[in-house]
């Protein structure tokens, strides 16, 4: 009996939901779209809170998973070209010279759209970059930073609450992060990470980092508490890559970082509302692991 009411819940949340964006419209006809923007983002939020564990868990189909690894594959492989290439990191000179100048370029990478074979079925395959320039370091001294995994809990707050080194095999690393996020709804996630370093050249390093096992937390207010099976939860994210890009360079480092996640789509065509909710993890997540890496490099000697 469980089942039916939830789905019941979730369609009166909807009727709701879809009645209030109609009364939105017709308010900003009207010029009275300021006085409803804050009542009707209240319903939308309630919406989507309720929408995501109405649905019970939600598991990824083989095909989703199959259309990330092709993704990835090929992701991992202009990754490896550009290593020996003239052009190691993405972008213009006027892109770079942006990053030299202090600001930290975002973008987003349009993909999925442009080739089927990597659109999966149920899921969105979000992918991000980001560009930045950390003056006056070396690339030993940024190498060690990112390794320092045992702290990350103390350099990534409040995103990591959780960081250790659980084996180190040469230059290949396996990592635990417990993940913090919070929007609409506070999501706890523990993370296995195998991280393997390269230098294909003596100025260029290459950092790759694949998610093993994603774990959210069923009560993200007892973090240490159990676990949603894995793959079988609210669909928030089901694999995280992370790719750093770095190279020594007019008195200090240009740093690329990429993080390709794959993630539950969005439920009964609701795209332009909880995709935006979702498009917030590896967007927030990017913007804030740039700022806290050149932060802590700067900071710490």
């Amino acid at each position: 009996m469980r089942w039916p009411k939830r789905r019941a819940a979730f369609l009166i949340m909807l009727t709701i939901t879809i009645n209030a964006a109609g009364l939105l419209t017709l308010a900003d006809r009207c010029g009275l779209a300021d006085n409803c923007n804050m009542r009707t983002a209240a319903l939308l939020c309630t919406f989507l809170t309720t929408s995501f564990f109405a649905t019970g868990g939600t598991r990824p189909l083989p095909a989703t998973l199959e259309a990330f690894d092709r993704y990835v594959e090929l992701t991992e492989a202009e990754l490896k070209n550009s290593a020996e290439s003239k052009m190691f990191l993405s972008g213009d000179r006027e892109t770079q010279g942006r990053a030299r100048a202090g600001e930290m370029v975002v973008k987003e990478r349009g993909r999925t759209d442009q080739d089927p074979k990597f659109d999966p079925p149920n899921g969105i395959i979000q992918d991000w970059k980001g560009l930045m320039f950390v003056p006056g370091i070396s690339l030993d001294r940024f190498r060690r930073f990112l390794q320092d995994y045992g702290n990350y809990k103390n350099l990534y707050q409040p995103a990591v609450l959780e960081s250790r080194l659980k084996s180190r095999d040469g230059d290949q690393f396996e990592v635990f992060l417990r993940l913090y996020k919070k929007a609409l709804l506070t999501v706890v996630l523990n993370v296995d990470y195998r991280i393997q370093y390269s230098f294909p050249q003596p100025h260029r390093m290459l950092v790759v980092s694949r998610s093993t096992r994603i774990a959210e937390v069923k009560k993200a207010e007892r973090p240490d508490t159990a676990e949603y099976p894995v793959g079988n939860d609210t669909g928030l994210l089901w694999r995280l890559n992370t790719y750093w890009q770095a190279e020594e360079a007019d008195g200090g480092v240009y740093a690329q970082c990429e993080a390709v996640s794959l993630s539950r789509d969005a439920p009964l065509g609701l795209g332009l509302i909880l995709r935006g909710f979702l498009a917030q993890f590896p967007r927030g997540s990017m913007t804030d692991t740039l700022r806290q890496t050149r932060e802590g490099l700067l900071a710490k000697p």
